[in-house]
């Protein structure tokens, strides 16, 4: 018996199907305000809300030094968000470790202050921010994009999003370069300042 006819067939007894709901970004946000998502570690996805793993202690340093190392770089021209929403589209709120937007939080008040950094502090996931993340923030046209690769302790910078017709989501970043403990990486937006690559891990 084909596959349909045994659907039709369940359909018939079970009534009504289960849907797929899609997620806003504000129904996102509010479920959040409220505590829905009270010691989860989630994300919004093309409407679909996704369960991370959680942070550990190796992650939560590397993210404390990069805050600290940035903060320090930008000063007050710059704000550094750590671990807060970041709306890419109408349903999709990826929740960097670490977004820089140009100002300060009153600035940001608009919601339209471009972002010009995006940070993912990575040790179980980077096959996930190496891949799906990169073509998500190339989409959303975030010119920097750093993954920190907690266990082998390099950065990768990726840089230049284009179309590509090729790519599920039909773009992705044309640059991308590993930066080890030896090396430096500098943030698009001050190409004058220096990071020490050692300096983003214990």
């Amino acid at each position: 018996m084909p596959m349909t006819r045994e659907i039709d067939e369940l359909k018939s007894v079970t009534g009504v199907m289960p849907t797929r709901w899609h997620w806003t970004d504000e129904e996102f946000c509010r479920m959040g305000d409220r505590g829905d998502f009270e010691g989860q570690n989630v994300i919004l996805v093309d409407g679909d809300i996704l369960q991370m793993p959680p942070a550990n202690d190796p992650h939560d340093i590397v993210l404390g030094l990069i805050d600290y190392r940035l903060k320090s770089l930008f000063g007050s021209q710059f704000w550094v968000r750590v671990q807060m929403g970041l709306r890419t589209a109408l349903d999709t709120n990826p929740v960097p470790d670490i977004a820089v937007v140009a100002g300060s939080p009153r600035d940001y008040v608009s919601g339209s202050v471009p972002t010009q950094l995006v940070i993912e502090v990575s040790d179980t996931s980077i096959r996930y921010d190496l891949g799906d993340k990169a073509f998500l923030y190339a989409v959303a046209g975030i010119k920097d994009y750093w993954v920190i690769d907690v266990n082998e302790q390099v950065v990768y910078q990726f840089r230049d999003p284009i179309s590509d017709h090729t790519q599920q989501r039909g773009y992705r970043y044309d640059s991308m370069q590993r930066y080890t403990t030896e090396q430096f990486v500098s943030p698009l937006v001050a190409e004058e300042s220096v990071i020490a690559v050692s300096e983003l891990f214990p």
